[in-house]
């Protein structure tokens, strides 16, 4: 279980000072440091000149531990999960469990990281979206490719049976015929892409 602040600490003293409905400098602090990643040293000159108090790099480590961390972990977790959420339901997007896990986990990565690159992420999800965009491109490509052999089969076996009521009672030309349809008929089948 977690002390409780002593109510001479900086979390507590930040606590009372509020700045506008529903924030206080507590949360502005935290932020400073969990969000924008700012230095205990520039921290500790800034908490001075806006809220008028004073404190150290040592208080503010403690603040960091006991209030940031948790707050900053659960924020990325969230982050991530975002993330996630938004290529599970992007219907361009078809990735494995796996996939998403790690896209999941490379935001987690980022959103947490003291020098975090949000362009690194950003440029993850570019990269993701574009590969989906391509399979599904792909995916087009092999229909039509289908419906093109489907469409020039099927043109060829009217065209043959129209030859074939032309050639009926001839067996010369049946035999011919025969061997022509299954040359035509091996060679559309067989084509492959």
């Amino acid at each position: 279980m977690a002390r409780k602040d002593n109510s001479n600490s900086i979390a507590s003293r930040l606590s009372r000072i509020e700045l506008d409905a529903g924030r206080n400098a507590f949360d502005e602090v935290r932020d400073w440091l969990s969000i924008e990643n700012m230095s205990y040293d520039d921290a500790v000159e800034k908490i001075e000149e806006e809220f008028k108090e004073s404190t150290s790099t040592g208080a503010l480590t403690n603040f960091f531990q006991k209030h940031c961390v948790g707050f900053k972990h659960k924020r990325a977790r969230d982050l991530a999960s975002d993330v996630r959420k938004v290529f599970e339901e992007d219907s361009e997007c078809d990735f494995s469990q796996l996939t998403l896990q790690k896209i999941e986990q490379r935001a987690f990565e980022e959103a947490f990281a003291k020098d975090a690159n949000i362009e690194e992420l950003e440029s993850l999800s570019r990269i993701l979206g574009a590969s989906a965009k391509l399979k599904l491109a792909q995916r087009k490509l092999e229909l039509d490719i289908d419906k093109f052999r489907d469409a020039t089969k099927s043109s060829i076996e009217k065209g043959l049976d129209a030859l074939l009521q032309e050639i009926k009672g001839n067996p010369d030309s049946l035999a011919l015929f025969e061997k022509l349809k299954a040359s035509v008929m091996e060679s559309v089948e067989g084509t492959s892409v």
